[in-house]
């Protein structure tokens, strides 16, 4: 455990024990032709969504029994193509349960301004200002843990459970030379939900460690996969450079 694995995710993933994680975080590469540092983000959108889905099938192989499989994800809007539809389907007909969908609204509409056509209803172009979190069970609703593990406040629980999350997104990505980091609230607020101190949280699409760093700074354990040497360079760096937390979010 603790471990930042520089490799092809569905390679590396089955080098991880069956039943032997407590919760996947992720965000998966959007497909929109983003410049990644190893990865070529522009392919077909079927092959796009079953190499997703493979790829989170056996991150559902990884699960313990009642282990939560959370995807930050957006839509391909740009090819009319509803990425989050295909595979939440995709995954419940391969035996997760369905627990819930978050919507991300995200504090930046004033940079939203491709209208189509506009004053026109011959193709009017949809802004949209959110992404979603899917959020999946692995046989069990229940996920099992010590009591004393649990760590979130009753305030916590009563604004995280509100199927709508306000966050502004990260502002520090040409800091760390990646395209679309989530922002490190956003991995607070699932982990702190979700799991439990002392879980195992993997993230199969670590990128620059947002997941694995927010993770080691609330004691949770923390697997990250990316196949970038420079990102998984940069992932170890942040937990390296990590001061213990007192007031977060």
């Amino acid at each position: 455990m603790n471990n930042i694995i520089c490799n092809d995710a569905l390679t590396a993933l089955k080098d991880i024990d069956s039943d032997s994680v407590d919760v996947v975080l992720t965000s998966p590469p959007y497909n929109f032709d983003m410049n990644y540092d190893s990865y070529d983000d522009k392919d077909d959108v079927i092959k796009y969504v079953d190499t997703l889905v493979d790829i989170f099938n056996e991150c559902k192989r990884t699960l313990k029994v009642g282990g939560r499989l959370i995807i930050n994800i957006q839509p391909n809007y740009k090819e009319y193509y509803p990425t989050h539809h295909y595979i939440t389907t995709a995954l419940i007909d391969n035996g997760l349960i369905w627990r819930g969908e978050i919507l991300w609204l995200k504090n930046n509409l004033k940079k939203l301004t491709a209208w189509g056509s506009f004053k026109s209803p011959s193709s009017p172009y949809l802004n949209y200002p959110f992404e979603f979190i899917e959020v999946f069970s692995k046989q069990s609703i229940k996920h099992e843990g010590n009591k004393d593990d649990i760590d979130i406040t009753k305030d916590e629980f009563i604004k995280y459970v509100n199927g709508q999350w306000t966050m502004t997104p990260e502002t520090k990505m040409k800091e760390y030379n990646h395209p679309a980091m989530f922002p490190e609230e956003l991995v607070y607020r699932c982990l702190k939900l979700f799991s439990y101190k002392n879980d195992v949280i993997l993230d199969p699409f670590n990128g620059v460690g947002t997941t694995t760093l927010v993770a080691h700074q609330l004691d949770r354990q923390y697997i990250g996969i990316d196949i970038s040497e420079e990102y998984c360079k940069t992932a170890e760096e942040r937990i390296l450079k990590h001061h213990p937390l007192s007031k977060f979010f």
